[in-house]
């Protein structure tokens, strides 16, 4: 996944989810697939208001999400209330696995089972597939920031669904792979638009405020 800047907003997400500010836990960093396909409603990007700015985290990377946790870079960020956020995809792709992306923002390679049927897949978006109808860039608007009050340091969680990438694609209409080799999700098929519709879902896409010194500042300060 290439990831580009975060941006931190005080507007409601479109999926209000209140919490006490600075508690619960963050969404686990992989849901497990285990449907074909589950439609979803979601709010037209008219509905959302961002309010004023409160921080970004400016420097794109790009991330195995197998691989766990993953540290960005510092963000900078003002005191004030926190609602919502904004997630971009990083374009180019830069970081450790931009090579692997080959120009892509995501590539995502997987087993999907219904019954005794299964399709062994891969599915990848390039940034004008995931271009936002409103400012045309390849971001995606109103994503849920826990509600929290910023006044002091700490870290921002960012969990990514994957789950929700998938779950409006009919696997049904993907090709079988021979061999165990992953069929590509063609473009323009049913399958691919499902696919970027998911990429598109501010549900996707989750992050929250622990207060508290980053680790990198707790070991000096043990030192």
């Amino acid at each position: 996944l290439s990831i580009g800047p975060l941006y931190y907003f005080e507007g409601a997400p479109f999926t209000a989810r209140r919490a006490a500010p600075g508690r619960g836990g963050a969404p686990s960093l992989l849901d497990r697939l285990a449907r074909w396909a589950v439609p979803e409603a979601h709010a037209h990007p008219g509905h959302y208001q961002a309010g004023e700015a409160r921080g970004q985290m400016a420097q794109p990377t790009s991330v195995d999400l197998l691989a766990g946790t993953t540290a960005l870079a510092d963000a900078d960020a003002v005191s004030g209330v926190v609602r919502s956020a904004r997630f971009t995809f990083g374009a180019p792709p830069a970081g450790p696995f931009a090579a692997e992306l080959d120009g892509h923002v995501v590539a995502l390679e997987g087993r999907a089972e219904k019954g005794d049927a299964a399709r062994v897949f891969r599915a990848r978006a390039l940034a004008a597939d995931v271009a936002s109808d409103v400012t045309g860039e390849p971001a995606v608007e109103g994503c849920v920031f826990e509600e929290v009050y910023l006044d002091g340091p700490g870290v921002v969680t960012l969990a990514i669904k994957p789950s929700v990438w998938l779950d409006q694609v009919d696997f049904e209409a993907v090709a079988e792979g021979e061999d165990g080799v992953p069929a590509d999700l063609e473009p323009e098929s049913q399958a691919q638009r499902g696919f970027v519709r998911g990429l598109k879902k501010g549900t996707a896409y989750a992050l929250s405020f622990a207060p508290g010194a980053p680790q990198g500042e707790k070991e000096e300060e043990e030192r």
